[in-house]
This record gives C-alpha cells, structure tokens and sequence, in this order.
C-alpha cells in the first residue's frame, strides 16, 4: 500500500474526497476496478471438423486402460492472439498417454504436410514407436496424407478421434497445451519467421525440463459422492521416472536416457530457456511495433 500512497502523489489534481476513496481500498477491490480496463487475450479454438474422414477413423475408447508407452494423443494450438487473420505459428503437442513424456514443434501453418513433417521429427526424438494416436476431428489430422503416414508402415499406427466438442475425450493433450505451450509462449501473436527459435526452445530447452526433471501427478482413480467427485492421483513422478517402469522399453533405451539425463543440468536448462525466450519476446516486440524480424 505504501507503493499506492506514493504514486497518488504524482497527481495532486486529484480531488481530495477521490484520493480518500481510493487509499481506503483493499487489493482485491483495486484489482477488480483494474480488470475493467484490462485487456485479457484467451486462446482461440480455430479447429475444422473433417466430415468425411470422421466416418473413416473410429472414436476413442475413453475407458482403455494404458499399460504401454507409445499411445500418444496429439493437438494443435493457434499462436494467433485474437486475431484469427493472416499468418500466424500454430504449435502442435505430442504426449505419451502412459508417461505424460510429451515434445512440441512449431508449425509455419496448419496443413497437413507440415504437421506431417512436424509428426516425423517428433518420432525420430522420442524414445519409443508410436503404437496408436489420438487427436481430434480437426482436418489437421483426419486427411489422406495423415492417414498413408500413419497407416503404411511395417507396423501401422492406430488412428482414433475424439468426439465433437468434448475436450475431456482428449484431456492428455488439452492440458499439455497449457501446460507445455502457453505457460511457455502465452497467448500473444506469434509470425512465421519465429517459428525456427520456437522449435529450438521446444527441443534444446523446455522438453527436455518437463520431460527429465518436472515431476507430473496422473489420475488414478474418480468417485462421485452425491454432487462432489473425489479424485485419487498417483505419487509425483517425472515422464522420465515413468518411462523406466514402462514394460515396452527396451532396457537399452533406458539406459539411453539415463546417460542423457547426466549429461542435463536442470539450472543450466533453466538459464538458457530464459536467455531464449528474452531473445524470443525481443523479436516479437520488434514485429509488433512494424521492425522486420530476423
């Protein structure tokens, strides 16, 4: 309040009885004031249901018990502020549905090859075969192309889709994109030409934080009591430390990913993801005020 008291004595024009008023005000009653003034951005959902292909991929089993790591559910997430026109970075999010083990790319667009090439440099980073995939029934991924990537391989991936409207269907994703994208990016409007810097703070820096060294709780069980539900979650654990007791890890990848996480420094990490993303917000800020971005 001390802090309050001194700004009021920048403007003395204030009439006496209003800067009474307002020195009796409690924080929460200032900050509800402010809100009225405040500009708050929210994500956008800019997902198109695909029509025809909804007939060719099946609904997930919402009820399948996961005991491999390789089921993976995959979303997209628009960097678009709230505008929806024009150019904009799209960030798509893979998590393991198993060891909550997830990586993110950044894509230029939302169509189908580039969020296929951004499939392919996922796969060849994690540290197990994708086995299935579930998204929504956005036409990102319900396509021809998607479909031959997935499909027509030695061991083909199975394919589902969550229902219309219904974010519980693909709840693993849908949190990672808060979790992993905008407490990393927030919800400003991010061009194309930063799609590059994106991907290496994703891939050098943040993955490797949340994957190695973040510890996640996962539910175990839910109850309802009448009106309330009562949730029963898991010890903490981080996507690494659950990948070690996944059965379908072979013991040389696990090894794999025991040597690579001594050779990680959680506060080194840290150090550089903060040193990015100040280089991030710069460029941003230069695009915003009209400079070119490099």
């Amino acid at each position: 309040m001390q802090q309050f008291q001194l700004g009021i004595t920048f403007f003395p024009e204030l009439d006496p009885n209003l800067k009474f008023q307002i020195l009796k005000m409690s924080a929460s009653t200032i900050e509800r004031f402010l809100k009225r003034g405040r500009k708050i951005i929210k994500g956008l959902s800019l997902t198109r249901r695909s029509k025809f292909f909804r007939y060719k991929i099946p609904l997930t089993n919402t009820n399948e018990k996961i005991v491999n790591a390789g089921h993976v559910a995959a979303d997209t997430v628009a960097h678009c502020g709230d505008d929806i026109s024009g150019s904009f970075v799209w960030s798509l999010t893979a998590t393991d549905r198993l060891t909550g083990w997830t990586e993110n790319r950044a894509l230029v667009n939302k169509k189908a090859k580039s969020v296929r090439n951004a499939m392919d440099s996922i796969e060849r980073t994690l540290p197990f075969k994708i086995k299935s995939i579930q998204t929504d029934c956005g036409t990102e991924f319900l396509n021809y192309l998607m479909m031959r990537y997935f499909q027509h391989r030695p061991a083909p991936v199975v394919m589902s889709r969550s229902r219309p409207y219904q974010k519980n269907d693909n709840a693993h994703a849908e949190q990672k994109n808060f979790t992993h994208v905008r407490e990393c990016f927030g919800y400003e409007r991010i061009v194309p030409e930063l799609a590059a810097l994106m991907n290496e703070i994703y891939r050098d820096y943040w993955n490797p934080l949340q994957n190695f060294f973040l510890p996640q709780m996962q539910l175990i069980s839910k109850e309802r009591f009448g009106s309330k539900i009562r949730r029963k979650h898991d010890f903490p654990k981080t996507p690494f430390e659950r990948l070690k007791l996944a059965p379908n890890v072979s013991e040389e990848e696990k090894q794999k990913l025991s040597i690579r996480m001594k050779s990680l420094n959680p506060f080194h990490l840290k150090q550089g993801l903060e040193s990015k993303l100040d280089l991030f917000f710069s460029l941003l800020k230069q695009g915003k005020s009209g400079n070119k971005v490099a």
